[in-house]
Order: structure tokens, then sequence, then C-alpha cells
């Protein structure tokens, strides 16, 4: 009464195959999108690195804000004291913890606010941190990013902030 079904077996060599062929399919697309984000291609965005000495920070100074003469939208990559790695967190909440970085922006100025707090211990007059940052390419591209400091979280566009330097962009 009862029919057993037949067996399907698969070797070995079928099987990755069919997996290779799989996963080709799967990541094919993935690797295509990378591609518009090569240097140069249209919306693709650059990295640029920021340097600032630690005796050019003020003692009481807990954020460092960036913002360009473009008011283009800046993220933070990484950031290092000395060629040390720092860990980084985007958020808004201006949060202390022990050897981190927050960083939030600001859409409407442009504005890049890194929270030093967690990290200014590590920050001697000898030291050098160092900002990397992405700048999305635009038609109108930047000429300079102003580094300026603030012992507390500014309230926005309209505050008044000590300008620490401004650097020349050069893109090629």
């Amino acid at each position: 009464m009862f029919h057993k079904k037949p067996e399907m077996k698969i070797s070995a060599g079928a099987l990755s195959t069919t997996l290779g062929i799989w996963l080709m399919l799967v990541f094919s697309p993935a690797a295509a999108a990378q591609d518009g984000s090569s240097p140069g291609a249209a919306g693709a965005s650059r990295e640029i690195t920021i340097e600032v000495a630690g005796n050019e920070l003020a003692a009481p100074v807990n954020f460092l804000v960036l913002g360009d003469s473009g008011k283009a939208n800046l993220a933070l990559v990484r950031i290092s004291i000395d060629g040390s790695q720092l860990w980084s967190r985007r958020s808004d909440a201006a949060v202390e913890i022990p050897g981190t970085v927050h960083w939030f922006d600001d859409e409407a100025s442009g504005w890049l606010s890194i929270d030093l707090s967690g990290v200014r211990q590590q920050l001697q007059p000898q030291s050098t941190l160092a900002v990397v940052v992405t700048l999305p390419q635009s038609e109108a591209a930047p000429s300079q990013v102003t580094v300026f400091q603030a012992g507390e979280r500014p309230p926005g566009p309209e505050a008044r902030l000590q300008k620490i330097k401004d650097v020349t962009i050069e893109l090629n």
C-alpha cells in the first residue's frame, strides 16, 4: 500500500558546483555595488585626514568641531592618537565612556562634532590627534575644513566656537 519514494543522491562535486554558483549569484550584486564607490565615481565619497596637535587643544576642551566651506556633511571614519586607533561611536548623547569618542553631525550646518571627553586623559601636548573623515563628492568641492574646539557640546550652527585652524583640501 505504501510506496517508497525514490531517494535523490547528489554527488559532492555537483553539490560544490551548485553552492559555488549560488554564492556567485548572491554576491555579484554586492560586488557590482562596490564599484560605484571607487574614488572619482559620481556620488562617491573621499577620505581626508586632519591632524591636530595636542598643544593646539585648550585644557578644558572636550569637543572638536569640523565644518567645511561647502557645508557638505562630513562623517567620521576613524580617529587615532599617536597612531593608536580609538573606539568611535555615532551618538548625539554626550556620554563619557573611557577610551571612546562619540561623534554626531548637524545636517543643516554640515558640522561634525566629536566628543573627546572619553579620551581626554590620553591627549598630551606632544600628542597628535588624527581624524579621518569622509567628504561627499559633489560638483562644488569644499576648499577648506575649519577645525574648532569647545568645552561643551555645541548647541547648533549659531554657537560661538574657538577656531583652531583651517585645513586646505587638495583633492587629486
